[in-house]
């Protein structure tokens, strides 16, 4: 609906006037909607045919015009139906401060209408001084249950799991209930994979360099669809959340970072660890990483050139196996 500036009425003007003068507030507490079809003339003291009252229900500050102040009137679904062309905003005596007119009048159909619906008016009003202003809101905003139930019914539980559903109101409890059954293996799959070696076996040696790649061998989860080749993981386009970790036994300083192969581009680099003779560290990771395209990626692994250098614990802990590494990698979005 059109929004036009308001004529400020006699009996307006002079309230402002003797308020400043006392220097107190002047507060708006109400506006009504009439279906008067006359201009203005800013001689009002009511409206040409009252059809509607009550509490404001949102004020502000127009945009651009610090001088003008926009004041609402939510009129809920359940009202009977009425078409306004006139709206005033009343003081808390009672004063008619300002009178607007609607060119066309204004549709609100109540449960009288097939076409039910709620409405919010708003009538805007250029103050010389907004100082000594102030607005009385009503609590009512519009949305409650009742008047949101007003123009859609509540979903049941069936209506509530069917993703086209775009007509029914969805309660917390389903909402809840959605997320709890969600399949994360489809909303947010993964892949993890472990570097494995039986209890007995002994590690293997790391490189001055990150030219030596995380063997991994153990596929312990693959809800993407990745490939494994030559310790090599091949992932489809998308955006991954990436965490990985690798040991080092008696490496010095070393470090982990995960590598773009295909690109060639470093995508995350771990943590800087020291460990000495006896004592095993790791290297850890953990960040976002946007692959635009089908990408091979490997967790490359480096110590500085003393000591053995080795991948991992050098004891035998038979039964158990040895995992000196792993990557877990979740897809948040595909590309």
């Amino acid at each position: 609906m059109p929004q036009l500036h308001s004529i400020v009425t006699t009996v307006g003007r002079n309230k402002h006037i003797a308020k400043i003068a006392e220097n107190a507030a002047i507060v708006f507490t109400e506006i009504a909607l009439g279906d008067g079809a006359a201009y203005p003339s800013g001689g009002e003291t009511e409206l040409n045919n009252e059809i509607h009252r009550g509490l404001i229900t949102g004020s502000g500050v127009e945009p651009g015009e610090p001088d003008a102040v926009w004041f609402d009137l939510y009129v809920p679904a359940d009202v009977d139906t009425f078409h306004a062309q006139e709206i005033g905003l009343f003081d808390e005596d009672g004063i008619l401060y300002a009178v607007s007119r609607y060119e066309t009048p204004v549709p609100k159909f109540g449960p009288d209408s097939a076409n039910l619906s709620d409405n919010t008016f708003r009538i805007i009003v250029v103050f010389s001084d907004t100082e000594n202003i102030l607005v009385t809101l009503s609590p009512v905003t519009g949305l409650t249950a009742e008047t949101l139930t007003a123009h859609l019914p509540w979903a049941t539980d069936e209506e509530a799991a069917e993703p086209t559903t775009d007509d029914r109101i969805i309660e917390v409890y389903q909402v809840h209930d959605l997320l709890n059954d969600q399949d994360l293996s489809k909303s947010a799959p993964i892949v993890l994979l472990h570097e494995t070696r039986i209890g007995n076996a002994s590690p293997y040696s790391l490189a001055d360099d990150f030219s030596d790649k995380r063997k991994f061998n153990t596929v312990v989860t693959d809800q993407i669809g990745v490939t494994l080749v030559d310790f090599q993981i091949g992932l489809p386009a998308g955006v991954y959340r990436v965490e990985a970790t690798a040991q080092g036994f008696d490496a010095g300083h070393h470090r982990a970072r995960l590598y773009d192969v295909t690109n060639d581009a470093v995508l995350l680099l771990g943590t800087s660890c020291d460990s000495y003779p006896g004592v095993v560290t790791t290297s850890m990771m953990v960040g976002h990483i946007v692959l635009a395209a089908p990408t091979i990626i490997e967790l490359q692994h480096k110590s500085e050139p003393s000591g053995t250098r080795l991948s991992g614990d050098d004891n035998n802990i038979l039964p158990d196996a040895h995992m000196d590494a792993y990557i877990l990698i979740t897809r948040e979005k595909s590309l």
